[in-house]
């Protein structure tokens, strides 16, 4: 039986409105509006100057703009290079904040937009807080309800965690979740060279399984003779270039097993977007999305050339060149160091 502190720290999905700041926090301003429009609950009323409409209108632009900065301020605490996993902890503690500062703007907006009255004391301010979780917390607990289901998977009467399982080796075995369940691919973290987007699927570039406890050694296994390791100083790996963008030579069809040196790689094709697939990988700070078309393991990652424009990675055990978008390519600098410190 799981102890409640080892569920707490269990690696989670980010929640769906936190995620995406730009889109997310005029969505939830409007869904918040259309309730108060269509339900009228807790006997809400016209402000003191505007109809029932505006004056709810109002509000939800206010929920809007305090839902953006609380979204963007939890983004920029964390730091998009985080090495540490969103945790059930994280999103509840992450939700609590949103909530908060969402009754508390609602309670200072009311100064403008409700009759002269005294407004300033803990009632009044405790119960805009209830109205607005009320209201605003429905959709974003019901986000963090709906990712419950990642926490666990009960297989063979042992209870194991579905997005991570982390051993002691410290190379964790992963479950990606996909619209066909019967096509999750399921795989250890250093069997993963990288994922490539083709339309609405994407391709698995897998080392075979009996081989990849022997690729690196920090994934718990030793390195295999005449292959070369990542070790040493993550900087060393850079040179110069005039490239701008790299192109990625492919030498093999979806779903087709290649002998690359001594290790075998298997392309395995599955439905499922990139964007989910990132998201899925976030607990795990070795994957980086470099492109908007890659996800790449940068344990795996033997050379680097170009410039501040973009860069292209050679990997360990494959042929092919990665691209590294100049958006990504002071990010992808301070991932690699972490993932190979």
């Amino acid at each position: 039986m799981l102890s409640l502190q080892h569920l707490f720290y269990r690696p989670f999905p980010v929640n769906y409105f936190i995620r995406k700041p730009e889109k997310r926090a005029p969505l939830l301003a409007l869904i918040s509006l259309l309730f108060v429009l269509v339900y009228r609950p807790l006997g809400s009323y016209p402000g003191a100057y505007f109809g029932y409409e505006i004056t709810m209108t109002m509000y939800a632009l206010c929920v809007g703009v305090a839902a953006f900065a609380s979204f963007k301020l939890i983004h920029l605490l964390r730091g998009d290079d985080a090495t540490e996993p969103w945790t059930l902890l994280s999103e509840l503690l992450s939700v609590g904040f949103v909530l908060i500062n969402l009754g508390t703007a609602v309670f200072l907006s009311a100064f403008l937009l409700e009759e002269s009255a005294p407004r300033w004391n803990w009632d009044t301010y405790a119960n805009s807080l209830q109205n607005t979780a009320l209201i605003t917390g429905i959709p974003m607990v019901a986000a963090t309800i709906r990712q419950f289901k990642t926490l666990f998977s009960y297989a063979g009467g042992q209870e194991t965690v579905n997005l991570v399982n982390i051993p002691k080796s410290g190379d964790p075995q992963i479950i990606i979740q996909t619209p066909l369940k019967k096509d999750d691919p399921v795989f250890r973290a250093s069997q993963l060279l990288y994922a490539e987007a083709d339309g609405n699927y994407v391709k698995f570039h897998l080392l075979e399984a009996h081989e990849y406890g022997r690729t690196d050694e920090r994934y718990g296994g030793s390195t295999p003779a005449g292959s070369r390791t990542m070790a040493g100083r993550a900087d060393e790996r850079y040179s110069g270039g005039d490239e701008d963008s790299a192109k990625v030579s492919h030498t093999h069809g979806p779903d087709a097993p290649i002998l690359k040196g001594r290790l075998k790689v298997h392309v395995k094709t599955v439905r499922i977007s990139v964007d989910s697939l990132e998201e899925q990988l976030k607990p795990y700070p070795v994957f980086m999305r470099t492109h908007r078309a890659f996800i790449v393991n940068l344990r795996h990652v033997r050379e680097a050339s170009g410039n501040t424009l973009g860069l292209q990675l050679k990997l360990s055990h494959s042929a092919d060149e990665i691209p590294v978008s100049r958006t990504n390519v002071k990010r992808f600098r301070a991932m690699f160091k972490t993932a190979n410190a």
